[in-house]
């Protein structure tokens, strides 16, 4: 659709691998994430996204099949149905999963009730509030801003940028790179011919 929104399909895992793989696939496939560089060569069907936007603070993201090959949910949880979340403590760790709209796709809620792409949430169970956790970002950087004005803050940056030219002029480390998916993105003429390519 023009708008990418998906038709809702079954979180449970189906006997027919292949036909399960194709439905959960609707909605991701036309995310924001499977458009970026970093999805590029990937199968986000198998693969998870982390992110870690707080200290202690993390959450992974990604299908039904995928949080569980990781093997971080526990055995028998209950998935929630709709948008609705469930959570349990694991040792020290506070966790959470819930359903989640694939970041860039539009439409009404309740055509997403029954998406399979989730969230997991996981932080320490004592975890301060927002609030401290943003105040103690913003002390980070103001303390890697104060290095980075200092003596040894300018004598580092020096030091790695001579690390990069060199690393420029390297071709196995070069080749190297070329290999990692998303990590060098495609020039604008690459992009082009793949347009073209597929319009064909």
């Amino acid at each position: 659709t023009p708008h990418g929104s998906c038709h809702p399909i079954g979180v449970g895992l189906r006997e027919n691998f292949t036909a399960h793989k194709e439905q959960a696939m609707i909605c991701v496939q036309q995310s924001a994430i499977a458009q970026s560089p970093a999805a590029r060569g990937l199968s986000l069907y198998a693969e998870l996204i982390v992110r870690t936007p707080f200290l202690g603070f993390s959450t992974y993201e990604g299908t039904r099949f995928a949080l569980e090959a990781e093997g971080i949910l526990p055995e028998g949880m209950p998935w929630p149905e709709g948008f609705r979340e469930h959570s349990w403590s694991q040792g020290s760790l506070r966790m959470e999963i819930r359903r989640k709209r694939p970041d860039g796709i539009k439409g009404p809620r309740r055509d997403f009730l029954d998406v399979d792409w989730w969230e997991c949430r996981i932080e320490p169970a004592s975890a301060p509030d927002y609030s401290a956790r943003y105040i103690a970002e913003k002390a980070l950087e103001l303390q890697a801003a104060i290095h980075a004005q200092s003596p040894a803050g300018k004598a580092e940056r020096r030091r790695q940028w001579d690390l990069f030219v060199t690393s420029m002029s390297d071709d196995d480390f070069q080749a190297f790179k070329a290999k990692i998916p998303g990590l060098i993105k495609p020039s604008r003429g690459t992009r082009q011919a793949s347009v073209r390519g597929a319009s064909a």
